[in-house]
């Protein structure tokens, strides 16, 4: 027998059931979305550059936090400089999700794999939710899934879902300052707290940072912005060496 929800019917279901067919089904369009990726999970990577970055800060996470968690951002990269692992995104909370495929004995790179896969469709199932919640509609809500899972807006999507809820609690004033504070949090963090640490630890300015990862952006692309840290620590010390005159032979006596 059909149930009624906000005044439209929908099929009779245990609610468990209902909302583990419903993330089944996020699954199934992610698999359908990165095809061939779901046949691939155990070796695939999407790139050569920050998939094997990420892959070995999720097994760092597990690894120092069994064997010395006081010293987790002590990574082995980057020696002998210090708290290495704020050099980018430590991505601890993910890590600690996907702790118990490690305790498995799955390898880094199948892990990163499981987690991007099921995160394209939990996101999914989780914009589904806040929209069917908001508006009582799913059409609205399974479109507001699959917009927010597979539509790569990457920031500015991500800043859609608490928007609405504000508007529609506190009104359209409230909405715009949280948009104007989504912006300037997100600048802050990244253009002066990241900075600041980064610089703390390799000894570079924060101005300098910002311009190196401008800089080497620029030439390299997204590899050049990856690596702007180290191939500015290298140019700074090989920078003098290079400019360094000559001195004069010593006459023989």
């Amino acid at each position: 027998m059909p149930e009624t929800f906000r005044g439209r019917q929908v099929l009779s279901l245990p609610s468990w059931l209902r909302e583990f067919l419903i993330v089944l089904a996020f699954f199934g369009f992610t698999s359908v979305m990165t095809w061939p990726w779901v046949t691939r999970l155990r070796d695939a990577v999407w790139d050569n550059g920050d998939s094997y970055a990420f892959a070995w800060s999720l097994w760092w996470n597990y690894h120092q936090t069994f064997h010395d968690p006081l010293n987790l951002f002590q990574a082995n990269i980057f020696f002998p400089y210090r708290y290495t692992l704020a050099f980018t995104e430590h991505n601890f909370g993910i890590s600690l999700l996907c702790f118990p495929l490690f305790a498995l004995g799955l390898r880094p790179l199948t892990v990163l794999s499981i987690a991007t896969f099921s995160g394209f469709a939990l996101s999914g199932y989780g914009a589904f939710r806040l929209a069917r919640t908001l508006t009582g509609s799913y059409g609205i809500a399974w479109t507001a899934g699959v917009l927010f899972a597979f539509v790569p807006f990457g920031f500015m999507l991500s800043l859609i879902p608490p928007f609405l809820v504000t508007v529609l609690e506190y009104g359209v004033g409230r909405g715009l300052l949280l948009f104007v504070l989504f912006f300037v949090v997100n600048f802050i963090g990244d253009n002066v707290i990241k900075p600041k640490i980064m610089g703390e630890g390799v000894g570079l300015s924060p101005l300098v940072i910002i311009l190196g990862l401008l800089g080497w952006g620029a030439v390299l692309g997204p590899m050049g912005a990856l690596l702007a840290i180290p191939l500015t620590i290298t140019l700074k010390q090989v920078l003098p060496i290079l400019l360094e005159e000559p001195s004069a032979p010593a006459a023989r006596s």
